[in-house]
This record gives C-alpha cells, structure tokens and sequence, in this order.
C-alpha cells in the first residue's frame, strides 16, 4: 500500500494593508472586489476567499485559518492554492530570515518558454486615457439618453432592412472582402472601427464614475488589430446593469456604425465611400458579434454573461471543471466534484467544455496562421507556441508524476484510458466511411468562341462591325495601319528586285563566286519578306468563324494604337455558354465516376443557392493551360499559377496589357477540363460569360482513414505549390 503524500511546509503571511475590498452581490450569491491600487489589478473572490485572506495576518497559519467561520469551506488544498495566488499576485508578504517581504514569482523554464510563446499576443501600453476620456465625455453624454436608444434602434433596424432587401448584392459583394484592392480600405475601416470601440468602453466608465486606468495596442503575429481600453474599474460598480453596459458599449456603438454604413454603401456606387462603408458594415457587424459578443472569448460577451448568469468567475470555474476531469477520469484519482446549484453546475460544465475547445481552436488557427503569415519567423513562432502549451505542459507533468506516491495507479489507468482511446479511435478511423464533397471551381464561357488578337502592332484604320453584328466566316472585321512595316516590306522587294537581276547577270558572265553570293542574299532577303509580309497580312483582321461579335470598347478603337497581341474581340454567340471546371489530379478519379451524373453548381455572385447540372464530359489529359484567366489567383481566383519557363527565360519587352497576361501564366500543375451542363436553361440567361462558380460532387464513401491521408498529402503538395510559385 503505498504512503500518503506528505503535504509541504506552508509559510506563514500577512495580507498587504493598503488593499480593498468591496462586497458585491450577484444574485443569491455575495462576494468581494479585492482592489490593488499599487497595480491597478482587480479581483472578485467569494465569502469564503475572503475569510480566509482577512484571518492572515502573519500569525494565523493556513491550517488554523480553514477552521475559521466561512473559511472552513476550503480544503487545505483550496487555501495552498489562493496562497500561492497571494504570493505570485504580491498581495501577501511572507515571512523570511529578512522579515517580512513581497517575493518575486519564480520564473521557471515553462514559465519562461509560456512568456515567449506570448510573442503572438502582445500589448503595447501607452498610459492613461482617463484625462482625455474625462474632456470628451461632455460633448457623448448624449450617447447615454433614452433618446440614441430610439435613433440606435431606428438606424440599425433600418440598416439591417437595406441588407435583407438587398441580400444578393450584399453576398456578391462579400466575395471582394479579402481582394487586395480592399485591403487598404479594410485597414482603414478596422481602425476606425476599433478605435471608436475601445473609446466607448472608456467613454461608459467615466460616465458612471469610473477611473480608466489605461489603454493601448494589442498585436497579434506583431500585427496591429486594435487598441484596449482598461476598463476593469467598472468591477466596484454595484449595479450589475452598469457593468453591462460597459462591456457591451463597444458593440453597441459599432453596430450604430454598421447601421449608418448600410445607408451609405445602398445608396453610393463603386469608389472609396461604397468600398469603405462596406468593409465597415462586415467588420462593426459579423466580425464583431463573432468575437466580442463571443462569451467562450474573455471579452465583451463574457462579462456581460457572467453578470446575466450572475456567476462571477464562470471561466475559472470552468477551467477548474476540465482540471477535475482530467484528475479524476484520465489519471484515475479520487476528486471531491465541485460543489454547485444543478442549474449552476450544469452552466459551469457545458461552459467549461465549450470555452476549452474554442480555445484549443484559437491556439492551433493562430499558430497556423503563423506559418502562413510569417514564413520561417512564424515556423519558429509556432514552434514555441507548440512547446510551451503541449510539451510543456506534458513534462511538468510527468516531472510532477516522478515524485507523486500514487504515479503506479496513475500511470497503470492512464495506461488503460489512452490504450482504449487508441483502440477506440483505430475503429473509428477504419471502420467508420464517409462520403466526401470534392468542390472545383468552374467558369461560365462561350461555346465554341474564337477570340480575335491582331499579329500585328499598328493604328486602326477602319472598324468595320460593331458589337452585336452578325459576321460570316472571312468577313472583314478591323483594318490596322503601320506606314514602317509597309515601307520596309517594300524596301525588302525592291532589294530582292535588284539582288535578282545581279544573279542573272553573274549566270550569264559565268561569275559563279559572285553568283553564289547573291543566291544567298536573295534568300535571306526572301525569307526577310516572307515574314515581314505575314506581319502586313495580320493588318487585316477577317472572322475566322461565323458569330455574333461580342466587344466592349470598338467605339474607342479607330486611330488608337495596338501592341501585338492585344486582344479585341470575341465572336461566338452570346445565348450559348458552357461550363468548364478545372479538376485536380487527385480528384479525376471521383469526377470521372460521376460522368452523366447530376451534380450540383454554386454560382459566385450566388453562392448560397444550388442549381442542378450534369457533369458532360472530361478531357483524357490534363494540362497545364490555364482555360479561363478568372479562374486564376492574378484575377481574384482560387487556382494558383506561375510565369511560363520560356517568359522567365527571355523576358517581355514593352508593356503588356490585361489581355496578355493569361499567355505569360500556367498552372503550377497539370489540371483537367470538364464541362457541365445546367438542367435548367433559363438560368443561362441570367449568367455572363466569365462568371465564376464552384461544382459540387458527393465522392464514393471513403474510411475516415483515407480521407486523413488524401487531407495531409493535399496540404504537403500545396505548401509545395506555394514554395515553387514563390
């Protein structure tokens, strides 16, 4: 049988006279605000807490201390824990050989690797706002009469009606929100908006009388994405609605913001207000209700629950719930449960869960986005991060598990608890199939188009159709002019003219080393003339196929200048379009099943509605032509691409154009082509050529296992995609 853990020698202390304490009341049940003024901290500790601390007083031991009215509720365990909280918060002077003395926490390697592993959350503290807050609250009292609450509820009623009547535009509108065009304006509209955010906190506290201690920046991956305000001073209020109201003033005040944005982007086209006030919609809006009303996050949302729940200390109660879990189920020990109301109980239980793996989600999405963000920085970045909340943790307590009397039974049923879960999760994974969604991305363009280049550079002359004429295969379509490359052709011919007769003089001389000469002049001038002469030819542009022309800016042309290969005209028929999707290698096999079967088509500038189409054919090869420049990553596409070999090799002279810079691209891959048709044909007519959309298949049940392995090889093959398009 193995001895009982003998417990450690316990210091004695004395509380710190200069802190406060304030009793406050959260429903049924009371507790305490503990002030430090010195470090402008605030805690909130229940009865119990609090008859503890106020028995310290350097000559009460901790073991006399629980046996006090009211501190009896504690295990010496609870009370060793708020001790070493005394010690490490400095609220609580121990007793040494000097006499009694703050001590400094002890910083041990986890700790220090925990601090590194902040360098992802960073806050930048620039002082006390409270002055200037206290200046401008005169000139927002207004913002805290009856009379905003009725604007606030006019405008962003009135808003929000603008965006369901205009849900289309908002959702086609919202595919533009990461384009790098928007980033600008993004930025801006971020600031803004978190700027007035953090204010309104500051504003609301001082208006109930609060004290704002301080503000700054908060960076996360050392980007800036807004600024804090300290507004913990709204603890001391007794009114639970006050506290309420501060937390929720940042919200508040943005999705005003949001409503007057919805008025601004309805009523304003394409340009700086339309694009700024949209971004200030999505972020005042969506971004906001996301993450500060989220109550799993310890920001706005939290608060304002834990004064609705009146629990005051909902996340450590939480937290203290997985601690018990993992003592009492994965190690196997014998815990004493926490002690609740059902209700409450219940709440700390579901809460607690919820909160541990949003914030495992958080951990691993920020540290990822690390990686991507910051290249080898954010790689070592994640690295630390890795170590200091798995690894870490991991060996303090296997450290720990060295030195405890019950490591045999804990070690045997964390054996038998992790061997289950292995065995458990082997099924799972084999045993257990799934049909999986593949997604392509497609594009709606012309059947059977033929698009007019010129081959050759010179100044329009003529422009004999307009768009929407009906042309004949041969027909003339535009005449260009180049006076240079005409004169040289002739200059060519009249050297050729002279280069001839010299050769038949020399023949009949019988000078056949002269004669020779001039063969070979005649043929490099010919083959000079051949080329120059295609050049003239591709002067003048005919209708290689019989269509419809289909052309933006003809009006513009005549007398303009044109680069070689400019691309003028399309001539197909604008009420017949296909569907080409571009599929991956490791998806044809599941395409290919489904040729002839119904598949389903998500238009862009509709992505939330499902139309019915059939999968028609596959092209046998893939290949890495790119099929449609909208489908690329330069266009605002999903499909990344790279510069061909041979552009790389020899370069562009001049400018290119728009029209030219598909040409110059290839996929990083070869990809293949299919084609789909829409059951419904009306919706054609709704739909222009170079719209994107995204085709849906259901791919034959897979194990759980395959599917793992397709996803990490997919993830190794693009981070390789990404290094050699980069």
């Amino acid at each position: 049988m193995e001895a009982e853990k003998p417990l450690p020698k316990v210091p004695l202390l004395k509380l710190r006279e200069d802190l406060q304490f304030t009793y406050q009341s959260y429903g049924n049940r009371p507790c305490y605000l503990l002030v430090d003024p010195v470090n402008e901290h605030y805690y909130q500790i229940g009865e119990a807490e609090y008859a503890l601390l106020h028995c310290l007083n350097g000559e009460t031991s901790l073991e006399q201390a629980i046996t006090y009215p009211d501190a009896e509720q504690l295990s010496l365990e609870q009370a060793m824990q708020i001790q070493q909280w005394l010690i490490f918060s400095q609220l609580a002077y121990v007793e040494s050989e000097k006499g009694w003395q703050l001590l400094h926490p002890k910083t041990g390697l986890s700790q220090k690797l925990a601090q590194h592993s902040n360098l992802l959350f960073l806050k930048l503290p620039l002082g006390s706002p409270d002055a200037v807050l206290g200046k401008l609250l005169p000139y927002f009292r207004w913002l805290y009469t009856p009379y905003f609450w009725l604007l606030w509820f006019a405008v962003c009623g009135s808003g929000l009606y603008q965006l369901v009547s205009q849900h289309e535009r908002v959702i086609s509108a919202s595919s533009q929100i990461f384009a790098l065009h928007n980033a600008f304006w993004l930025f801006i509209a971020w600031v803004l908006i978190k700027t007035v955010h953090e204010i309104s906190h500051g504003l609301v506290c001082k208006y109930y009388g609060g004290y704002v201690h301080q503000a700054g920046l908060f960076f996360i991956l050392f980007a800036p994405i807004g600024g804090y305000v300290n507004a913990t001073a709204s603890w001391k209020f007794t009114s639970k609605w006050q506290r309420i109201h501060v937390s929720a003033a940042g919200m508040f005040i943005e999705l005003f913001l949001a409503g007057i944005a919805a008025w601004v982007w309805t009523y304003t086209d394409t340009g700086i207000a339309n694009y700024l006030s949209y971004n200030v919609i999505l972020l005042a809006s969506v971004a906001t209700l996301l993450f500060n009303a989220n109550p799993l996050m310890r920001f706005d949302g939290y608060y304002i629950l834990i004064d609705l729940l009146n629990i005051p200390n909902l996340y450590g109660a939480g937290q203290r719930y997985i601690r018990y879990l993992n003592r009492r189920y994965l190690q196997g020990r014998v815990e004493t449960p926490l002690m609740a109301t059902p209700v409450k109980l219940l709440i700390i239980k579901i809460y607690g869960l919820a909160a541990w793996v949003w914030r495992w989600l958080i951990v691993i999405g920020i540290s990822i986005a690390a990686m991507y963000l910051w290249a080898g920085a954010g790689v070592i970045l994640a690295a630390i991060a890795c170590i200091s909340w798995f690894i870490v943790p991991l060996a303090r307590f296997f450290t720990g598990l060295l030195k405890d009397p019950q490591r045999g039974q804990v070690l045997r049923h964390l054996s038998l608890v992790l061997g289950g879960l292995a065995l458990g999760l082997s099924l799972l994974f084999s045993q257990v199939f799934w049909a999986q969604q593949l997604r392509v991305p497609a594009v709606f363009d012309y059947a059977q188009a033929a698009i007019i280049h010129n081959e050759s550079a010179g100044f329009v002359k003529k422009v004999a159709v307009q768009a929407g004429d009906y042309v004949q295969a041969g027909q003339l379509l535009i005449e260009l002019e180049n006076t240079e490359l005409q004169a040289e052709t002739r200059d060519i011919e009249i050297q050729i003219a002279i280069h001839e007769a010299k050769r038949q003089k020399y023949f009949k001389e019988q000078a056949f080393g002269k004669y020779q000469e001039e063969l070979e002049k005649l043929n490099e001038l010919e083959n000079k003339f051949r080329e120059k002469a295609k050049q003239v030819q591709g002067l003048i542009l005919v209708a290689p196929v019989a269509g419809y022309v289909i052309a933006e800016r003809l009006r513009e042309l005549p007398d303009a200048y044109l680069k070689r290969g400019t691309e003028l005209l399309t001539i197909a028929d604008p009420h017949q379009l296909e569907i080409k999707l571009s599929i991956p290698q490791q998806d044809i096999e599941a395409f290919r099943a489904r040729v002839g079967v119904e598949v389903q088509l998500f238009r862009s500038a509709v992505p939330l509605q499902a139309l019915a189409a059939q999968l028609v054919k596959i092209n046998p090869s893939a290949s890495q032509e790119i099929i449609h420049p909208a489908l690329t990553a330069t266009a605002g596409g999903e499909i990344p691409v790279k510069a061909k070999p041979q552009q790389e090799e020899s370069g562009a002279t001049g400018e290119l154009n728009q029209a030219e810079q598909p040409s110059r691209y290839e996929y990083l891959e070869p990809r293949f082509v299919g084609v789909v048709n829409v059951l419904d044909s009306a919706v054609l007519e709704k739909v222009r050529a170079g719209e994107t959309a995204q085709v849906v298949l259901s791919s034959p049940p897979q194990s759980l296992w395959s599917l793992f392995s397709v996803a990490i090889q997919r993830y190794v093959q693009r981070l390789m995609d990404q290094n050699a398009g980069s």
